[in-house]
């Protein structure tokens, strides 16, 4: 119980330290730019005098003395930029391979910055030693189109950019517009229809620990859309990539460090359709939510032990140590959602060797009232409950980076990159209804606030070796992930349906043991660290290709990560002190004063501890091993990436029962996991791909512990099964995928993927309206579908459509999962899809710019089949979510010279109810009249408007 108080003091006080140094670190480079003399700075675009479109890898550079002293590689929108060019009159040299160089005479000045647009007609030339210093951008779609093109393995994304022109704000929301992925609960990812236990996340390629308590999960509603300068899906394995999922690599790449000295603000303001400005019930928060952490309001207090609350001389004392922090008020109307962002960036020197910096601190405080129906049924169809929740939730997210690239030469470079994050979420509940099976009205009250918080800080190092072009990468990575919640409450109020209207409810308040779901707090702390490290080195081999992409590589490398948690929770009830003595009326009062302190006492009530053994756990996991791969170009055209990924992984848990009995494991294995993939070059502009891997899903800590949770919201306690085993998948692809221009593709593929002893959670009726979650292992699972992914430009329709452009991604999917030998499966049949899974995801989108590109307008459609939200067993019906339409429309307008910019949004415009029900027609679709429906939420149409100014010289 000490542990758990220093835990959470532990978290408080690193929080807090790393906030300190994250925005004591900003703060400092805000005005670092302006504080160093510059030599002058040359920027432009290469472009095909012929044809206008860009040329990517174009180089320019000066000429001083005879040598190419310092140049600049375009990037995939054709732009250049240089620095450190030295006072004096200069030969330019611009050169693209295939065509003819452009020569030109420049005059610089210190501290003159310069521009310089070149158009190249093609003519074959070769340059000899020209010295390229600079980076191609990755938050472009040119960009992504090329990491497409060029990438070894099966990869989809989205960048910076069209984040941009979209209304998307966390990492989530962005998500959902990938190709093949959909989002549950607005934070958990979900690719080709695999839950998102069967994916994995890495930010700029380390992995990231799960965030969530009850599931093998990472919460993207923690990182800002405002910090990424891109986001990849890696959907086929390669051995340098992790070995442990079945979906997709969900690669986050926060921004890189600038060219040039900026400082950028954003601000945004939103109305909700049905909260905003609406009146609302709401009871006492603490002075930091506002920042998105508790400051101890809600803590346990101290002193309160499971001792002192049964002995007689000191249970009503320790008692009254809790607060009466149950009072419900009017808090007036629902204020509008607001936010901002702060961004800076600059270029400087350390040690005469280049630094770069960028940071940010982004903003989001959300409110939201939603309007939720909610129905349970036995297996015969009758109904157990029906409920009505009003929801009003308040989530702050405070998001912060600062990243430094040093570049130590030419060939080598380390960044050091840091982001903290911190989500506080806060949700009350009122609850009314009616109990059928037990003939009673209910009025329940629940006070829920979470806080997370993560911290990830990462070392990396990039080095070529040699002249042949040898390179080492190198990284070193910490994880901190805590998530708390303090004082959880429930209390439940009943009367029996025959009573008066006018007779009161009563609260429901046992005697003797205590009953915390319906009269109690919850107190809960989860820790996670998690240290990673890798190493690996490329080594070019065979004849030098002229084209750097298509030259041969033999890969091979080690990592290792460990990984520790724990997790420990106190849980307390009101009971009632004496049936003798009890003072009946107390019932009878409202929620705001039942537990004042003057109610605890012989008459009235005391608490309990309810604690049991397995409500605290500790685990821990190691992962080591290497990988050899070779890149093997046999032609021109065909290439060939194979070898295999050696994982060792060591799985601890010390727990215990609910009756007290020890559970002490670490279970081992070895797993080589070989990969292959084929691509072959039908023209330059296109590629035929095939790819065949093996992966792993291992069960998570939570999944085998057997902590019991109980779910206000979904009425159903949660517990693990430390029986799991890892789950073996076996993945084909083959894909066509063609690059008309740099910002065009179209691609389709087709995958199939088979799975032995794949982990589910089940949902069973225990009788009595109970109801309970676990997992299991299924015996077999398939998966298999269809995917086609488009970005067009329409100017090839009619001059109307010149700035305009289209982009879809449709993914049709199907899966089976062999249940016929499980005694538990639900009333579906032999077999049934795998939960979360989606017959087909449909995103479409179309865009205008105009040619100035200082208006521009998207419209987004978005639309997910339905899915298994709840397994069911023992009889119980499988749950669907029913599809829902979203409509998105955003419009940017550039302002003040176009350093400001003014942004509408629009999101989910149709606001279409999101309904979960059980097919009892086996109709396959969701019918009001036979179907029964167990939630029904109504979330609301979003309009907001940002304005953005960016300060630069």
């Amino acid at each position: 119980m000490e542990i758990f108080a220093q835990n959470k003091q532990h978290s408080n006080m690193i929080y807090m330290q790393n906030l300190y140094k994250i925005l004591t670190f900003l703060a400092l480079f805000l005005c670092v730019g302006s504080a160093f003399a510059q030599k002058a700075t040359l920027k432009g675009k290469m472009i095909d005098g012929k044809s206008k479109e860009a040329l990517i890898g174009a180089t320019v550079f000066v000429v001083v003395q005879g040598e190419n002293t310092v140049g600049a590689v375009s990037d995939f929108d054709g732009n250049y930029e240089m620095a450190e060019i030295p006072a004096g009159t200069f030969k330019l040299v611009a050169s693209y391979v295939g065509y003819a160089s452009d020569t030109t005479e420049m005059t610089f000045a210190d501290g003159q910055a310069l521009t310089k647009d070149f158009e190249l007609g093609e003519e074959v030339t070769v340059l000899q030693g020209v010295l390229i210093v600079g980076k191609a951008s990755r938050s472009t779609t040119a960009a992504l189109t090329m990491i497409q093109q060029k990438s070894p393995s099966l990869v989809t994304g989205i960048t910076n950019q069209e984040i941009q022109r979209s209304p998307d704000r966390s990492t989530a929301d962005v998500l959902k517009r990938v190709s093949g992925t959909s989002v549950q609960d607005n934070k958990f990812v979900v690719i080709r229809g695999l839950a998102d236990r069967y994916n994995i996340a890495t930010v700029n390629g380390l992995v990231l620990p799960s965030t969530e308590p009850d599931r093998r999960a990472f919460s993207f509603d923690l990182i800002p859309s405002a910090l990424l300068s891109n986001l990849l899906i890696y959907k086929t394995a390669t051995p340098e990539l992790p070995g442990e999922f079945a979906g997709g690599v969900i690669t986050v790449n926060t921004r890189e460090t600038p060219d040039e000295p900026f400082v950028s603000l954003s601000i945004n303001a939103g109305y909700n359709t049905q909260s905003t400005f609406k009146a609302y019930d709401y009871y006492p928060t603490g002075k930091t939510d506002w920042l998105g952490y508790d400051n101890e309001t809600r803590a346990l207090p101290e002193g309160v032990t499971k001792a002192g609350l049964e002995n007689n001389a000191t249970r009503f004392e320790q008692s009254k140590k809790f607060a009466n922090d149950w009072k419900i008020a009017n808090q007036g109307n629902l204020p509008p959602t607001w936010g901002f962002q702060l961004a800076a960036g600059t270029q400087t020197k350390l040690f005469k060797k280049e630094l770069g910096m960028i940071g940010a601190l982004t903003y989001n405080n959300t409110q939201r009232i939603l309007d939720v129906s909610r129905g349970d049924y036995e297996v015969t169809k009758q109904r157990v409950f029906d409920y009505n929740d009003q929801q009003i939730r308040k989530n702050i997210t405070v998001g912060s980076m600062l990243n430094f690239a040093l570049r130590l030469s030419p060939n080598s470079k380390i960044s050091w990159n840091n982001l903290l994050s911190s989500n506080g979420s806060d949700e009350y509940v009122f609850r009314s209804g009616r109990e059928n099976d037990q003939s009673r009205l209910i009025n329940a009250y629940s006070m829920f606030y979470n806080a997370t918080r993560l911290f990830t800080s990462q070392l990396l190092g990039e080095h070529a070796i040699g002249e042949k072009g040898t390179k080492l990468n190198w990284s070193l990575g910490t994880n901190d992930i805590d998530r708390n919640t303090p004082s959880l409450r429930r209390i439940t109020y009943l009367k029996n349906e025959d009573q008066l209207e006018s007779d009161p409810y009563s609260a429901f308040v046992p005697f003797g043991t205590p009953s915390p779901n319906f009269a109690g707090r919850f107190y809960s702390n989860q820790g996670e660290t998690s240290q990673t490290a890798n190493l690996k080195l490329t080594i070019p081999y065979g004849k030098k290709a002229e084209d750097e992409d298509k030259q041969s590589n033999f890969k091979l490398g080690a990592f290792a990560e460990i990984k520790d948690r724990e997790f420990d929770a106190r849980v307390f009830g009101y009971t009632v002190t004496s049936t003798r003595d009890f003072n009946f009326d107390i019932l009878n009062t409202p929620v705001s004063t039942i537990f004042d302190p003057k109610n605890i006492g012989q008459q009235g009530f005391t608490i309990r501890e309810s604690t049991n053994p397995n409500d605290s756990y500790t685990a821990g996991s190691d992962l080591s091993g290497g990988f050899l791969m070779l890149d093997h170009y046999l032609s021109e055209k065909f290439r060939v990436i194979f070898g295999a990924r050696v994982e060792n992984f060591v799985q601890k848990l010390d727990a215990n029962t609910f009756g007290g009995t020890p559970i002490n494991f670490a279970k081992t294995t070895t797993d080589v996991l070989p990969s292959l993939n084929l691509s072959y070059a039908l023209t330059k502009q296109s590629n035929l791909r095939f790819a065949v891997s093996q992966t792993v899903c291992r069960p998570n800590f939570r999944e085998l512990a057997p902590f019991t949770f109980y779910d206000f919201n979904l009425a159903a306690t949660i517990d693990g099964n430390p029986d799991l085993v890892r789950t073996k998948v076996t993945n084909f692809d083959l894909k066509y995928e063609l690059f008309p221009t740099p910002s065009e593709s179209v691609s389709l593929t087709a995958f199939y993927k088979d799975f032995k002893d794949p982990i589910e959670a089940f949902y069973e009726a225990l009788g009595g309206g109970g109801r309970n979650f676990s997992f299991k292992n299924a015996p077999t699972a398939q998966n298999f579908g269809l995917e086609l992914e488009v970005r067009y430009k329409l100017n090839r329709l009619g001059s109307a459509l010149e700035n305009s452009a289209v982009f879809s991604n449709l993914a049709w999917i199907n899966s089976n999962l062999d249940v016929s030998n499980d005694p538990l499966a639900s009333v579906n049949g032999d077999s049934r899809p795998l939960q979360g899974q989606s017959p087909y995801i449909i995103n479409l989108g179309f865009s205008y710019a105009t040619p100035k590109n200082d208006l521009n307008a998207t419209l987004l459609f978005n639309r997910i089949g339905r899915r298994i939200w709840l397994v069911g067993s023992n009889g119980y019906r499988d749950t669907y979510e029913n599809p829902r339409n979203v409509l998105d429309f955003q419009v940017t307008k550039k302002i003040l010279k176009n350093k400001g910019e003014l942004k509408f949004n629009a999101q989910d415009i149709l606001n279409n109810n999101a309904i979960f029900y059980q097919d009892q027609d086996n109709s396959e679709s969701y019918d009001e009249a036979e179907d029964t429906v167990i939630q029904n939420i109504l979330y609301g149409a979003n309009y907001s408007l940002t304005f953005t100014y960016r300060f630069s010289r």
